[in-house]
């Protein structure tokens, strides 16, 4: 009788979703918003989030950003640009900005959400290996971008194809289950 009230409470615990580190502490992002003033800041950011997807075989890259209005923007990179580091791909999104079409991809309320996690991140999380394809896909790589005292900072979130890899934080984990499966296509 012990053993099924404890098999019952575990269950019960599982399915509320208090169970582990991939519970989410509401008022931590609340805080994150707060001192970051990320509702502000989101209205001005030109990039919030990167995915590149980098083909060395082929010597080419694609990708997409996402903006502070929750628009995607997808951009194609040459065979130099995919061997530069993912802070020179930014300055050159950035510069050529304006050269982009969107299309609306994240609501305001979703993407407020998914930014205030981004801000919770640990900055000592490890990076966590998954394991390496032996089939040669182009490297896939999602990012995000924080503004904190006026700087840019590059958050590397999860990399799949080649070196599979992701940050092992449970907000890190928020970010790309917000945006989803369909991060990775590029449109």
């Amino acid at each position: 009788m012990k053993r099924l009230f404890l098999i019952c409470i575990a269950l019960l615990i599982i399915a509320t979703g208090s169970y582990g580190c991939d519970a989410v502490d509401d008022s931590e992002l609340e805080k994150a918003n707060a001192s970051y003033h990320i509702d502000e800041e989101l209205d001005n950011q030109k990039i919030v989030f990167i995915m590149t997807r980098l083909n060395y075989g082929e010597r080419c890259g694609e990708g997409y950003f996402i903006d502070g209005k929750g628009k995607k923007y997808s951009f194609s990179l040459d065979d130099k640009q995919i061997y530069k580091e993912i802070e020179e791909i930014y300055k050159d999104l950035l510069d050529q900005y304006e050269e982009y079409e969107s299309t609306d991809f994240m609501d305001k309320e979703k993407l407020k959400k998914t930014a205030e996690a981004l801000y919770c991140i640990n900055p000592t999380a490890e990076v966590k290996e998954e394991g390496k394809a032996i089939i040669d896909y182009a490297a896939e790589t999602l990012y995000g971008v924080k503004k904190i005292d006026g700087k840019e900072e590059i958050v590397f979130l999860k990399s799949y194809s080649g070196d599979s890899k992701e940050l092992d934080d449970k907000y890190a984990k928020m970010v790309y289950k917000e945006i989803g499966d369909k991060w990775t296509e590029v449109k």
